[in-house]
């Protein structure tokens, strides 16, 4: 007898305690659904006379995730997107650039970084750069 109430006990505290774990997943938000990914659009980097370097970071939240940047020199991105980044499937951020050719002085560049996976698509916020005179 003391030993079916021993098993009976250890079963119902074994639930219990897998009881426990689930929930607290579900409070912390580590569930089995990946949420989108999360995106930062950064800023430019590595100015030249004739590029400069978009930057924005990415954190695949448990999804495996692709990215891209969209720019332009309106809010449209009419110079289209550019970049197949690979952000991989982890829950740390990633930091991804892109040169670009300054192929105007004077000239105002939007961009963005885009990221999509399997919960969805995110925009990074619109950056602007402005590039320098021939001076």
């Amino acid at each position: 007898m003391k030993s079916t109430v021993l098993k009976a006990w250890m079963m119902a505290c074994a639930r219990l305690a897998l009881v426990f774990l689930l929930l607290t997943c579900f409070m912390t938000g580590t569930g089995l659904t990946a949420d989108k990914p999360s995106v930062k659009t950064g800023p430019v980097t590595q100015v030249t006379s004739e590029s400069f370097t978009i930057t924005g970071t990415a954190n695949p939240n448990g999804s495996t995730t692709r990215c891209h940047f969209q720019f332009g020199t309106t809010p449209q991105y009419e110079q289209g997107s550019s970049g197949n980044y690979f952000a991989g499937s982890g829950t740390s951020d990633m930091t991804l650039m892109l040169v670009i050719r300054a192929s105007q002085v004077n000239a105002v560049y939007h961009y963005r970084l885009v990221c999509e996976n399997g919960a969805g698509v995110s925009y990074g916020a619109d950056m602007t750069y402005k590039t320098k005179s021939s001076d």
